[in-house]
């Protein structure tokens, strides 16, 4: 994540603000339309710069998804370690972690119309990035049981973890993977 984050250091704010604004219609684009549909031409319509201006900033459509899943990458990650790291019992700030996680990628990919064609995309270009996080939360989940007291922590938080990947991609509503996921956390961490 910070290799792609790295390339754009040296823009002014208003080029990094363009590319922003790009990333935020791409993001919208993919969501409504999905990515087979989307064009280089619709992403700078939507983001309303010429298609000269968004090949300034990416080479293709690919690239821009990359960007786009490697700032929702960024963002889970971020507010897992604040929930994780927050105020509250273990049982609470695992859901939390665990609600943030899932909440975003239920908010832009699963509700989205095209969640099956953008979640297999997601794994096949950045996959790699998304198994990190997992991987990043599951342990430090399993270390919050284990200072707990828990045995067989590692197991316990892979199994939450697994759970919640499920409910995270079967919610129909952001209300129901809320609830799904504290219920689970209460019955295999409470």
């Amino acid at each position: 994540m910070s290799s792609a984050s790295d390339q754009w250091r040296g823009l002014t704010p208003t080029k990094l603000a363009r590319r922003e604004r790009i990333v935020d219609a791409a993001e919208r684009t993919f969501a409504r339309i999905g990515l087979k549909a989307a064009t280089m031409e619709s992403i700078a319509e939507a983001a309303g710069v010429s298609k000269a201006t968004l090949y300034a900033y990416f080479p293709d459509k690919f690239t821009v998804y990359v960007t786009v899943a490697e700032r929702l990458a960024e963002q889970m990650i971020v507010e897992a370690r604040t929930a994780l790291v927050g105020p509250g019992s273990c049982t609470d700030r695992i859901a939390r972690a665990l609600i943030v996680k899932h909440g975003l990628a239920f908010e832009l990919v699963v509700a989205s119309p095209n969640a099956a064609e953008l979640l297999a995309t997601k794994h096949n270009l950045v996959g790699e990035t998304f198994a990190r996080i997992d991987t990043e939360i599951e342990q430090t989940i399993a270390q919050l049981l284990a200072d707990r007291g828990e045995r067989d922590a590692a197991a316990i938080a892979r199994t939450v973890f697994n759970a919640s990947i499920g409910i995270g991609e079967r919610a129909t509503n952001r209300l129901e993977l809320e609830s799904d996921i504290r219920r689970l956390v209460e019955r295999l961490c409470g």
